[in-house]
């Protein structure tokens, strides 16, 4: 059970419980992966294309559809005879008076693990790196690797007949009760690594382009947040090899302390990319044996 943002209820933070299904298919997937390696002197490049189809994936209906299917109206009345009726508890020992009982009423929804759309997805991965020897008496490797998202096309689900989420490309959106988890179209990561003797020094930057909200109906009158912002954090990090293999590091991740960009949910920022720990410090000590 967790508390979320339901639309058709007032106020808006209600109940969703999660459940199993035994009567679940296995999903099943085509996929097609397709790469090309380089190596020229210290150059390394590796180039990765990736598909793949799913069929019956396991997925959860958005709560928001089960409860709009009973609510249809924000705040309004109830449609007591709506298939999806079961789902939902009201107060009052969950009944459910026609004309009477309104979003108000609304306690709880039920969300049940069902077989959801088709999905078709594809990307690149590239990685990059160039490595340099004897650069003031150590080793400075530079390197770099991403993921960009070219498609994820969700097809229309329905649930109990009734059409819940029209198909999509989610690609760059916040996918908010869609199902779905944000897709920014590309994540990055950079690193510069020094070496010398028993010291490793190394600062490392990540990346997340800017994505969109799909709720355009939220920014009718406020459009702060539509966008959720691109997101750069730099860390650093220091490791001291000793003797009989122990090894020392210092960690500083979020070195700016940037705050995660902000996004209209119920943590004020996308839990799945953004982070609100800011600067962290870990301090590490290995011994092998």
């Amino acid at each position: 059970m967790y508390k979320s943002r339901l639309c058709a209820s007032s106020p808006p933070s209600r109940a969703v419980d999660s459940y199993g299904n035994p009567n679940l298919k296995p999903e099943t997937a085509d996929t097609l992966n397709a790469g090309i390696i380089t190596e020229i002197g210290g150059f390394r490049a590796t180039l990765d294309y990736w598909q793949f189809k799913f069929e019956d994936p396991i997925t959860a209906p958005p709560f928001n559809g089960i409860a709009s299917n009973v609510v249809p109206t924000p705040g309004g009345l109830a449609d007591c005879s709506a298939p999806m009726r079961d789902l939902v508890t009201f107060d009052g020992g969950n009944t459910c008076v026609q004309g009477v009982t309104t979003g108000a009423n609304l306690l709880r929804v039920r969300v049940d693990t069902i077989n959801g759309a088709p999905v078709e997805t594809s990307g690149v991965d590239p990685d990059l790196g160039y490595t340099f020897d004897n650069v003031l008496g150590g080793t400075l490797d530079l390197s770099a690797y991403g993921s960009y998202i070219l498609n994820y096309e969700v097809g229309a689900l329905s649930y109990r007949g009734v059409p819940l989420v029209a198909a999509f490309d989610a690609v760059g959106y916040l996918n908010y009760d869609r199902g779905q988890n944000s897709l920014p179209e590309l994540k990055a990561s950079a690193f510069v690594n020094y070496e010398i003797g028993i010291q490793n020094f190394s600062v490392g930057v990540s990346y997340v382009s800017s994505y969109e909200d799909n709720r355009t109906a939220l920014f009718a009158t406020n459009p702060n947040g539509q966008t959720i912002e691109a997101t750069t954090i730099w860390d650093l990090s220091y490791q001291l090899r000793l003797a009989s293999k122990t090894t020392v590091s210092l960690t500083v991740d979020d070195v700016l302390d940037e705050d995660p960009a902000f996004a209209r949910t119920e943590l004020s920022y996308d839990s799945y990319v953004g982070n609100a720990l800011g600067r962290t410090y870990r301090l590490g000590l290995r011994r092998q044996f």
